[in-house]
């Protein structure tokens, strides 16, 4: 019975320094990203970038999806960026990228 109990333990363990590196690489790639926007209304072509950012990192959610701590890490961390950029509905914005990945992935299934 004490080897089940160790099991979780490790995997857990597994996933930490993976989830501090993945929180890192989101961190600054949605820096860079909102960094250069420009000042005022946001144009269409740069909507539909950030939308492919956030589908990327759909993605990379999905490849974590064994790991629902890893995946409440990035997802919160991506909103958490894209909330400072003015007139984004966030919540409506993250749920049509990962709709879009999803739709997509199917395809490749």
């Amino acid at each position: 019975m004490q080897q089940p109990s160790d099991a979780p333990d490790d995997q857990s363990s597994d996933h930490m320094p993976l989830s501090d590196e993945l929180l890192a690489k989101v961190n600054d790639a949605v820096d860079e990203f909102i960094s250069a926007l420009p000042e005022g209304p946001m144009p269409t072509w740069i909507r539909q970038a950030l939308f492919l950012l956030v589908a990327d990192f759909a993605k990379l959610l999905y490849s974590c999806r064994d790991s629902r701590e890893i995946q409440q890490m990035l997802d919160a961390a991506i909103r958490s960026k894209i909330s400072t950029i003015p007139d984004l509905d966030v919540d409506l914005f993250m749920l049509n990228a990962y709709r879009y990945f999803t739709t997509a992935y199917s395809y490749l299934e």
